[in-house]
């Protein structure tokens, strides 16, 4: 009870006081901040104030420790949060030796999961209220949205194409095989039938490549029936003409 009066009694006299020196350790307090001054350096200090009506944490001063930011650390030294010149790092509470750093590298901002052992290497989430995750992003580079995605733009960088549908030694399938798989499967062959899709998604950059592939394939056998028709037409006209022939003949006789 009597500490409890005592923390009173001295939370009372700072905030009534314009500017009250307490040093025992180097340290002193004043109205709306509290200066805290290392024992290494008199010079360097560190500082809870308020500046433009925003409460603020700052370190000061010159010398050893000035520009060395500062950490925060819980029971038997645990460390919790640190922010030094242009970074701030979040320690795994179940391993100190992993973090998520949010940082400036090479004048780009970033957000960077570190260190070593459990935690290290898991990616990280971003959660929304009632922790419905939103999106994961993982150490391999895969990113998982959890709803839609709407952009001006996508660009899908994949190799190879499907140019090899051009190339001489090509075996194009026969219109005759695709009627044939088209009835006993209900799908394209090389395409993923619809429950395949729903069951395990879609790679949007290799299904890309297939549905190429199939418009390639067709631009030939457009070609092909283009062809035929082409030889058709001549022999049509070949025929119209001994037609005319053989009715200019009968009419002679």
């Amino acid at each position: 009870m009597k500490q409890i009066i005592l923390l009173m009694a001295v939370l009372g006299l700072i905030s009534t006081t314009n500017a009250q020196q307490w040093n025992p350790n180097g340290n002193n307090t004043t109205s709306g901040a509290i200066i805290t001054l290392n024992p290494s350096n008199q010079g360097a200090s560190s500082s809870l104030s308020w500046h433009n009506n925003t409460a603020r944490i700052r370190i000061g001063g010159s010398g050893n420790g000035a520009e060395n930011g500062f950490l925060i650390q819980g029971v038997g030294e645990k460390k919790l949060f640190e922010v030094n010149d242009g970074f701030a790092r979040i320690f795994n509470p179940s391993n100190r030796e992993a973090n998520f750093t949010m940082s400036w590298f090479n004048n780009v901002a970033r957000l960077r999961i570190g260190g070593s052992g459990e935690g290290a290497i898991n990616g990280f989430e971003i959660h929304s209220v009632g922790e419905k995750k939103l999106m994961k992003l993982t150490h391999s580079g895969n990113l998982a949205i959890y709803g839609k995605i709407e952009s001006k733009e996508v660009k899908v960088s994949l190799t190879p194409t499907a140019d090899f549908v051009f190339e001489e030694d090509y075996e194009l399938p026969s219109l005759d095989f695709i009627e044939k798989y088209i009835k006993k499967k209900k799908h394209l062959p090389e395409i993923a039938s619809a429950k395949e899709m729903e069951k395990n998604g879609v790679n949007v950059g290799e299904f890309q490549i297939k549905l190429l592939q199939k418009i390639e394939e067709l631009t030939l056998y457009t070609i092909e029936q283009e062809k035929e028709i082409s030889e058709l037409k001549s022999l049509n006209k070949k025929f119209l003409e001994l037609q005319s022939r053989l009715e200019k003949l009968e009419s002679e006789k």
